[in-house]
């Protein structure tokens, strides 16, 4: 059985219990494993990590860990890693819903979001010649 994105956060998440995870933990270990995404930026998945705070799935544990990083003027760099445990309600929406979180964000735009999804072109932009000239 292969896991989507989204459902190895969710074993990420029961897996840290009540303390919590930060998201760059649960991306990095996503980068690690074997479960088939598509390639994605931290960035990305931060936004869609949002979007699981905005459905009520995942909430801050209040624990937070000062950044290290220092600039040249001895200020901090980075921001603080904040830790998110999933909630009650997460631990009870089914599987399905955890496969595809926008679809449950917005179900109003599920005939939208069926044409949205990737077709099995190749990325990237058309090669040259490709277009019909007028």
């Amino acid at each position: 059985m292969t896991l989507t994105t989204f459902e190895f956060v969710r074993e990420q998440l029961v897996q840290a219990g009540h303390s919590g995870i930060s998201p760059a933990d649960i991306f990095k270990a996503l980068r690690e494993s074997e479960v088939v995404r598509r390639k994605g930026t931290y960035q990305s998945f931060l936004g869609q990590f949002w979007n699981l705070v905005r459905l009520g799935w995942v909430e801050p544990s209040g624990i937070t860990a000062l950044a290290d990083q220092r600039g040249l003027k001895n200020e901090r760099v980075l921001s603080d890693r904040v830790f998110y445990h999933i909630t009650l309600e997460g631990v009870s929406v089914d599987n399905s819903q955890w496969h595809d979180p926008m679809r449950v964000l917005y179900p109003s735009q599920a005939e939208w979001w069926r044409w949205y999804k990737p077709t099995g072109r190749q990325i990237g932009r058309p090669k040259k010649g490709s277009f019909p000239t007028a």
